[in-house]
């Protein structure tokens, strides 16, 4: 399958948008443990929260991209994606 010009611009804007995303919630993960002003429960809870992002970023939607982008190309076998489209289903 080859790729579309809007497909190559749609992955790359999505691309960078997860790039920054993992980057900026590493930034609030940072501030919130390196000052003590910052560790009030709210900013516990909106930590926690970019840790999450830093999940859905990191591992789960740079497979969703690979899946978009690659249709016919299922390295894992059939059991193994049916079992990553349910593990991404629930994780997000």
């Amino acid at each position: 399958m080859t790729l579309t010009i809007a497909s190559g611009i749609f992955l790359s804007a999505m691309a960078s948008i997860l790039v920054f995303a993992v980057i900026s919630n590493f930034l609030v993960i940072f501030v919130v443990i390196r000052n003590k002003k910052m560790r009030s429960v709210t900013n516990i809870f909106i930590g926690n929260l970019a840790v999450s992002d830093i999940v859905l970023g990191a591992f789960i939607l740079p497979m969703r991209l690979h899946d978009l982008s690659h249709a016919d190309n299922f390295h894992e076998g059939k059991k193994i994606s049916f079992m990553k489209v349910n593990i991404t289903f629930y994780l997000v």
